[in-house]
Formats: structure tokens, sequence, C-alpha cells
């Protein structure tokens, strides 16, 4: 892979100057599966069916179903006006003086989620779908691509929610957000990757219905089949400070759980020593 060692490089007229990490892309010919909802939260809420309903087989076909007719219908239905434009382009300009990639590629989230510590309960705010860019000054978050999000969110009080709802959006977002490395103080990278399998034990009543309790005793058995469900989280968290985010603030960024793990630790690994750096500098 070609070294970058100045701002020319990074400008060029391709994506081939920084390369785009490549991000698992939706066919509209393949049917709709539970991977295809474009946020932690909405595959987090698709596999719990099985822990959150009896019926769980029939409200997953009902839910993937809708989510294709969705999906189809903002595609056929969405129309841009917008200039087409590479990443590379959309930076012209926008780098400080001095200021150089530190690493060789852009990095795609599925979102960045912006949380008050110090007041969970309020909404947290975030960022559309895009790539992030760590240079020796900043992390650049941006996106000038087509965007599409599918996301399902249950309805409802209790432990069995009695509707879902779904969304699925194409936009092309043109976004710009930078984080001065200087204001950040906190790093921590979390990949959760597992299965687990929830069984039901239950009771029966005794043959003598009671009459004998001293002999006739209730029966157990597994009740109906073991129900496994998949986990896979990948995300990098900061805590950074400033006027512009209103004081101290947790961002997360979220990333595809296709994205090779090797990817987000040499990024985090190259973080980490970017804001040292940052730190002696100050």
């Amino acid at each position: 892979m070609a070294q970058h060692n100045d701002q020319k490089s990074l400008l060029s007229s391709s994506d081939s100057a920084i390369n785009c990490q490549p991000m698992a892309v939706t066919s509209s010919r393949m049917p709709f599966t539970g991977n295809d909802f474009t946020t932690l939260e909405s595959r987090e809420t698709f596999d719990a069916l099985p822990r959150t309903h009896k019926s769980h087989r029939a409200a997953s076909a009902a839910i993937l179903s809708a989510s294709e007719s969705a999906r189809a219908s903002a595609k056929s239905s969405h129309h841009t006006l917008l200039q087409q434009i590479n990443h590379n382009q959309f930076l012209a300009g926008l780098f400080y003086e001095g200021e150089k990639p530190t690493t060789e590629y852009f990095l795609d989230y599925e979102e960045v989620r912006i949380v008050n510590p110090e007041r969970p309960e309020e909404p947290a705010q975030s960022l559309p779908p895009g790539k992030v860019l760590l240079t020796n000054k900043r992390l650049l978050f941006l996106s000038c691509s087509l965007v599409e999000q599918n996301t399902v969110i249950a309805v409802g009080e209790g432990k069995s929610p009695h509707s879902y709802a779904i969304r699925s959006s194409v936009q092309d977002v043109r976004h710009f957000w930078p984080l001065e490395l200087k204001d950040v103080y906190f790093l921590r990278l979390n990949v959760d990757v597992g299965t687990s399998t929830d069984l039901i034990v239950r009771s029966s009543p005794p043959p003598c219905f009671g009459c004998l309790p001293c002999c006739c005793l209730k029966a157990w058995s597994q009740d109906g089949q073991p129900i496994s469900s998949a986990r896979n989280s990948q995300f990098i968290e900061l805590v950074a400070t400033n006027w512009i985010l209103g004081g101290r603030r947790r961002l997360t960024f979220d990333f595809h759980q296709q994205t090779p793990f090797h990817l987000l630790r040499d990024f985090t690994v190259q973080l980490q020593a970017t804001l040292q750096e940052c730190r002696s500098d100050n």
C-alpha cells in the first residue's frame, strides 16, 4: 500500500489516496435478514424476539417482510439532486495548516452517539453513518455518499411489546464534523461477539394434585426447544470536553459487525499514539 506523507496525495481526484475500508452493501435482490438492520439497537431488538414472544417465528417473519417492503419503497422513490463527489474531493481545503492523515484509510462507522454522562436520561445526539479519518490534530467525521438505514423499534411497555415500528431511508448525505484531539482524554475499544442459548424449565402439578404431599411431588421438565441468539457489538468510545459539545460528553461510534477486528485495533493504536503526541506538544 502506498505511503501518503503529505496533504497533496490525500487530495487526489480518486479515493485511492486514502483507501475506503469496504462496507457490507445490502443488495435489494437478496431477502431482508436481521443483519440488514443498520443500528446495533435494531439488531438487538430483532435478536431478542425469541425471548420476548412465544410467537417469535411469526413476529420475525412479519418484521422481515415489512422491512423488505419498506426498503424497496424507499429505494424506488429516492432521487438525488446532489453532485457526485468522493471523500478526498470533499476534504479539499478542510485541513488545517500542517495537518495530515495518520492512517491510510477511512474507517466506516454506522452511527456516532453523543451522550451527556451527567444526564444519561437525556436523549443522545447522533451523527449519521459515514467515515472517520484520523489526522495528527483531529478526528474528522464525514460522509458524502448514499446512506441506507433500516431500523426497527419496539412499541409498548412491558416485556412483550405489542407492535414494532419499522423505518427504511435512503439519503445522499454530505456531512463534516471535526473533533479536536486536544479535547479527548479517554479512549476505549470494545468488541463483544458471541452467542447465548435460553431454556425454560417448568414445574407441573403432582399426579395426586397435592393430596399426598409427603410422597407425591411436583415434576420438572424442559419447556420447548432451546432458543439461541447471537451478539456482535463493535465500538470505540471517547470522552471529550469543549464548548462546542456543551461540556463533557461521551462519544460512541458503532461499527458494522463485518468490520475486521484488526482495522479497529490498528485505528485504536494509532489514535492512542496520536493523543499522546498531542499532549506532549501541549
